[in-house]
C-alpha cells in the first residue's frame, strides 16, 4: 500500500470514529437531560475510547502528510489532495471535515445546556438558602 492509499484509509477510519463519536455525544446529552447517571458513565467511557482512537489516527495522519510533502515547511491535507488529484482522498477528507464540524456543534449545544443548568441550580440554591448576592426584584422603599 502506498502512502496515498494509507492516508486515505486513515482518514476514512478517522471519519468513521468521529461519526460514532457524534452519536455518543448525542446519547450523552440525552442522558444528561433525562438524568441517567449510570448511562452517562457508560457513555463517557465510550467517548474516551473514541477520542483515544481519533488522537492515534490523527498522529498517523499528520506523519503521513509530512512524508508526502517533505519539502514543504507546513504541509496540509488540502495541498496533497490538489497535488495528487485523488477523488477518494478528497471524499474522505470532506467526510472527516463534516463529522468534525458536527461534533463541534454538538459540544457547543452541550456546553450551553450545562451552563444553563448550572445557572438554574445556583439561583435555586440562592433562593432556598436566602443567600442573595443580587436582588431578584428591584424594590423601592
Amino acid at each position: 500500500m502506498n502512502h496515498l492509499e494509507e492516508l486515505t484509509t486513515i482518514i476514512r477510519h478517522e471519519a468513521e470514529l468521529t461519526e460514532h463519536l457524534e452519536g455518543v455525544l448525542k446519547t450523552k446529552q440525552q442522558a444528561f437531560i433525562h438524568w441517567k447517571p449510570e448511562e452517562l458513565e457508560t457513555v463517557l467511557q465510550k467517548e474516551i475510547s473514541f477520542l483515544h482512537g481519533i488522537a492515534e489516527l490523527e498522529s498517523k495522519r499528520i506523519a503521513l502528510v509530512r512524508e508526502l510533502q517533505p519539502q514543504t515547511k507546513s504541509p496540509t491535507l488540502t495541498s496533497i489532495i490538489m497535488e495528487h488529484a485523488s477523488s477518494e482522498l478528497q471524499a474522505q477528507a470532506e467526510r472527516l471535515k463534516n463529522a468534525s464540524q458536527n461534533v463541534l456543534r454538538q459540544n457547543e449545544q452541550s456546553r450551553r445546556l450545562l451552563t444553563s443548568s448550572l445557572s438554574f441550580v445556583q439561583n435555586t440554591l440562592s433562593i432556598l438558602t436566602n443567600n442573595f448576592q443580587r436582588k431578584l426584584l428591584d424594590q423601592k422603599i
